[in-house]
């Protein structure tokens, strides 16, 4: 499918441009500045937050950002938020002690490098237009960004972390005198100190944050996939209004298809949520591949979930995942089972009968033949169908 403006995606991007222009006018303010140079740098935004834009969706869609083309900037947008209010901050420390290092490093635990690299040198250089700085710190500033960036990626490596923090206290110590005596061809014991301490407080607030603000990247895509199930999303409310008996085949059809990942080791979050939303399509008319694709780009569904709602029942496309091949196949033998009525299905005999038809007739069509669904795991997953009281 073509991409589209999703909704989700755009508010935070003007927030991102508000918070962009709040910063600039805060600077601004604090020193100032005459109308015609708030106008200026207004201006300036614009360009740096276009760029800032067009980055942000390229590296999106190539998949640089958590992976994810499904990503709703949500988490990018409290990094920028954190970036800009680091920024303003630091303009009211003295000059060439400016504790810049501290903010890419922290950046980087939201987005990618490039992202990082971008949204750090804009606020740097709108920080050095806006405050009157001199070259040489704004030199510094770029030095320290650039240094942030390239070496952030090896905190997430415990036996790099001692070189990193050696690394950034001896820049942090000796960069700032250096180009405070550039600047004034004089050398202050203060400036030294300051970088210091500055080094200091950076390695212990990173020891402190890093981790953590690891740990929620990481673990964003489970979350999504959580929050997708939780009873208060509004698509699962919206679906239980539209129809009560395709919100209770929904759950149906995600809580077995969560057991039948766990049988063969594939990814359960992915596919409940899958399983949940598998004919969510149904709600906008017959086309229910096309549908809840548009639904779940719609929603900034993570991707793989998009992937499999799009590969509905094979009609498009066969499925491509083992969690597809598994989503597609309880969902197909639910749907039969809920034809006959529980009279029908009271006999084991009868059960049994339409498991086996249901998957062997999936099978014997070539529907997993793309899935990467072996043999072994099909007859597995069928093994535990046929011993499964949900069923009935």
């Amino acid at each position: 499918m073509d991409e589209h403006i999703v909704m989700k995606r755009m508010i935070h991007i003007v927030f991102m441009f508000f918070i962009t222009l709040l910063y600039t006018f805060g600077i601004c303010q604090s020193k100032e500045l005459p109308p015609d140079l708030v106008i200026c740098l207004t201006a300036l935004d614009i360009l740096f937050f276009a760029l800032f834009v067009f980055l942000l969706e390229h590296n999106r869609l190539i998949r640089h950002i958590s992976a994810d083309r499904g990503t709703d900037y949500k988490r990018i947008t409290a990094g920028f938020f954190l970036t800009a209010a680091l920024f303003f901050g630091s303009s009211f420390f003295p000059e060439f002690v400016k504790p810049v290092f501290l903010i890419p490093v922290l950046l980087t635990a939201f987005c990618n490098e490039i992202v990082t690299f971008t949204v750090s040198i804009g606020f740097a250089s709108l920080l050095g237009v806006a405050g009157g700085l001199g070259s040489f710190e704004i030199i510094e500033f770029c030095i320290f960004i650039l240094f942030g960036c390239m070496l952030a990626s090896a905190l997430e490596k415990s036996n790099l972390k001692k070189w990193y923090y050696l690394i950034l206290f001896c820049a942090s110590t000796l960069i700032p005198p250096l180009f405070y005596y550039f600047h004034y061809q004089e050398f202050r014991y203060k400036v030294l100190i300051y970088g210091i301490l500055e080094g200091a407080a950076s390695i212990l607030i990173i020891d402190l944050f890093y981790g953590r603000l690891l740990a929620v990247r990481d673990s964003e895509a489970d979350n999504r996939l959580a929050d997708l199930l939780d009873e208060e999303n509004p698509l699962v409310r919206e679906l239980e209004k539209f129809s009560r008996q395709e919100y209770l085949h929904a759950k149906r059809v995600s809580a077995l298809s969560k057991r039948c990942a766990q049988v063969v080791g594939a990814d359960e979050p992915l596919c409940a949520a899958a399983g949940f939303y598998y004919r969510i399509g149904i709600m906008e008319g017959d086309h229910i591949a096309e549908n809840g694709a548009r639904i779940a780009e719609k929603n900034c569904f993570p991707e793989p979930v998009f992937q499999i709602l799009l590969e509905y029942q094979g009609r498009e496309k066969l499925p491509s995942t083992t969690e597809s091949a598994i989503v597609q196949m309880v969902d197909g033998l639910v749907k039969k089972l809920e034809l006959f009525d529980a009279t029908t299905m009271s006999s084991n005999w009868n059960l049994d009968m339409v498991i086996y038809q249901t998957l062997n007739e999936f099978s014997e069509h070539g529907m997993y033949d793309e899935s990467g669904l072996s043999m072994n795991k099909f007859l597995k997953i069928r093994e535990y169908l046929l011993n499964e009281e949900a069923l009935i």
